[in-house]
């Protein structure tokens, strides 16, 4: 079983990954976006349900790119967006600044379980995505806890096994496991038997024209020869 440090070494290294960084212009990953998008939609519009005074202190723990992060600036409340990926990070920052709302917005990269904030510091707490990637939610869960004020609130969300991008992905869709099961399992028995195959030492090829020998011999004869001779 991985430590939790190498847990999370592995999760920032996908996110830290260019390939990740970068939007794919594939089916899935026109799915996965607006199904993101559709989640800020619902956060923002329950954010503006709380009617939080303006310059309410919102935490978002797990920000990503930080498009949540600038909304929530716009709507006049002081951000701390937080990810343990530096690349990410980093990309909040450069959005941060374009978008000239660095008074409200700090970002920070540090570790869900071990927040950087004082107790009762946060009117909002937020952390929509990042629970599926932490090897265990509780330390994190306890965290948000104690950072959010008494009488505060926290958004928080889990994906699950059913979500519409994993059930239009044959190579995720539970529905699928096992039929990949089986397909891993018959990939595996072909490679096993070409290997078998190729380690039988070679045999030279054995002329229909002599008697059945005790071991295989080689003929010089052209085939049109051995059919005269069978007529």
């Amino acid at each position: 079983m991985l430590s939790y440090r190498d847990h999370q070494e592995r999760v920032d290294s996908y996110f830290d990954s260019s390939s990740h960084i970068g939007w794919r212009s594939t089916a899935l990953e026109v799915c996965r976006v607006a199904i993101h998008q559709q989640r800020m939609a619902v956060v923002l519009r329950w954010v503006e349900n709380l009617s939080l005074p303006e310059r309410s202190i919102i935490l978002e723990v797990g920000c990503g790119a930080g498009l949540t992060t600038l909304e929530l600036a716009r709507r006049g409340y002081v951000v701390d967006a937080l990810d343990s990926s530096e690349a990410i990070v980093e990309r909040t920052l450069r959005g941060v600044a374009e978008s000239g709302a660095g008074g409200w917005v700090t970002v920070l990269r540090g570790d869900a379980v071990s927040l950087p904030f004082e107790n009762n510091s946060s009117t909002l707490v937020v952390a929509m995505g990042a629970v599926p990637w932490l090897e265990l939610p509780d330390p994190t869960v306890r965290e948000i806890a104690r950072v959010a004020k008494p009488g505060g609130y926290v958004i928080l969300n889990s994906d699950n096994l059913m979500r519409l991008n994993y059930l239009i992905d044959p190579h995720r869709n539970p529905g699928l496991a096992p039929l990949r099961h089986l397909a891993r399992g018959t990939s595996h028995e072909a490679s096993s038997k070409r290997r078998n195959f190729a380690s039988l030492p070679r045999t030279r090829r054995w002329c229909p024209c002599r008697p059945p020998p005790t071991s295989i011999g080689s003929c010089d004869r052209t085939e049109a020869e051995h059919t005269e001779g069978q007529l």
